[in-house]
C-alpha cells in the first residue's frame, strides 16, 4: 500500500495524466444461513497515463477475498491492493502486465469475479469490430492480501474469443485451464433497440463433466428524475463443479437460484446509487439493501 502511494506521487510530478475513481458503498445483508450483517465497501482505482500508448493501473479495496471486498461492521477492517499492473495500448490492441483484471470488458455471469485478480498478462488483438484474448499467469492464491506476492506458479490460460453478427446479436466462447481443471465457457447476447439485454451463458468443466448455466435480462428505465437498472437471472450450479462457481461474478449457491437487483440514481445525485438485491436458491436466502457513493474523475 505504502509502494502504492509513493507510486502515485511520483506519477504526479511526471509528464501525463493522473486519474482516479472510485466508491464507498454500505449494506445490509441479511442471509437466512448466517446472521445479519452491516457491511461497507471501499473501492480505489488510480491510475497514470504516460502518453497514447502506455498507462499504469492500480485497484485498491476492502475485503480479503477473491470475489468480495466488503468488510463487515466489527470485524477486522481489511484494505488491500488487488491489482497492479502496466498497460501497452496501440488502437484497438491491447497488452496487459502484472496483476491484471480478470476480465478484458464487461463482466459475464459466469466470468470471474470483478473482485479478483490474475497475476500474469493478457494481450487483446482486434479483428475488425471482433476480439481475440490471450491470457497467462497465476490463480492459485486467493487471498486479497497475496494479490501482488511472487513467485507464482503458471497454472492460468485462456483463450477467448468475442464478436458481433449485428446490432442485436453478440457472442463469446473460449476455453480456460485454471484449478486444475480445463473449461470451456460460451454466451450469447441479444441487445434491443432500447438497450434490454438478453443473455444465455454455460461454462462445462471437463474433469468433473458439469456445467455451470445462466439465463439473464438486463433492462434500464428512464424517468424524469433518474435512471434505474434492473437486472435479472437465474442460474444452475451443480456441487460437483466445485471451486470454479465461487468465483464467478454472479454465484446464488449451489443448485438452482434466482436473483434479482435493482439499482437507481438520481440525476441531481449522480454519483449516489441506491441498490437492492434478492437472492433465492436451495442453499439459502439472501437479501441486500444499500447505497454507493462514487468520486474520482
Amino acid at each position: 500500500m505504502i509502494l502504492l502511494l509513493a507510486a502515485c506521487m511520483l506519477a504526479k510530478n511526471a509528464a501525463g495524466e493522473l486519474l482516479y475513481d472510485g466508491d464507498i458503498s454500505l449494506r445490509l445483508d441479511d442471509s437466512s444461513n448466517s446472521s445479519r450483517r452491516e457491511q461497507y465497501r471501499v473501492r480505489f482505482k488510480p491510475g497514470f497515463v504516460f502518453d497514447e500508448q502506455w498507462s499504469m493501473h492500480a485497484f485498491v479495496a476492502t475485503g480479503v477475498s477473491f470475489s468480495s471486498a466488503y468488510n463487515t461492521f466489527g470485524g477486522r477492517d481489511e484494505l488491500h491492493v488487488r491489482r497492479l499492473f502496466g498497460r501497452l495500448t496501440r488502437g484497438n490492441n491491447k497488452l496487459e502486465f502484472g496483476a491484471i483484471p480478470p476480465y478484458k470488458g464487461r463482466v459475464s455471469s459466469t466470468g470471474l469475479s470483478d473482485e479478483g485478480w490474475i497475476r500474469g498478462v493478457r494481450g487483446v488483438v482486434a479483428l475488425g469490430d471482433d476480439r481475440l484474448e490471450f491470457v497467462a499467469g497465476d490463480l492459485s492464491d486467493l487471498r486479497a492480501s497475496n494479490a501482488l506476492s511472487s513467485p507464482f506458479d503458471l497454472n492460468f490460460y485462456e483463450v477467448e474469443y468475442s464478436g458481433r453478427v449485428n446490432d442485436v446479436v453478440s457472442y463469446e466462447f473460449g476455453g480456460e485451464r485454471m484449478l486444475d481443471e480445463n473449461y470451456v465457457r460460451a454466451e450469447i447476447r441479444l441487445t434491443s433497440q432500447s438497450d434490454v439485454a438478453w443473455s444465455a451463458e454455460v461454462v462445462h468443466g471437463f474433469d468433473s463433466n458439469s456445467a455451470k448455466s445462466v439465463l439473464s435480462v438486463l433492462a434500464p428505465f428512464s424517468f424524469e428524475h433518474g435512471e434505474l437498472e434492473w437486472f435479472t437471472y437465474y442460474a444452475y450450479v451443480p456441487q460437483e463443479f466445485g471451486l470454479r462457481a465461487i468465483l464467478t461474478e454472479d454465484f446464488l449457491g449451489f443448485g438452482h437460484a434466482f436473483g434479482t437487483v435493482v439499482g437507481y440514481q438520481s440525476k441531481n445525485l449522480a454519483r449516489i446509487k441506491w441498490f437492492a438485491e434478492l437472492e433465492s436458491g436451495e442453499s439459502r436466502t439472501r437479501a441486500k439493501v444499500g447505497v454507493e457513493i462514487g468520486f474520482g474523475d
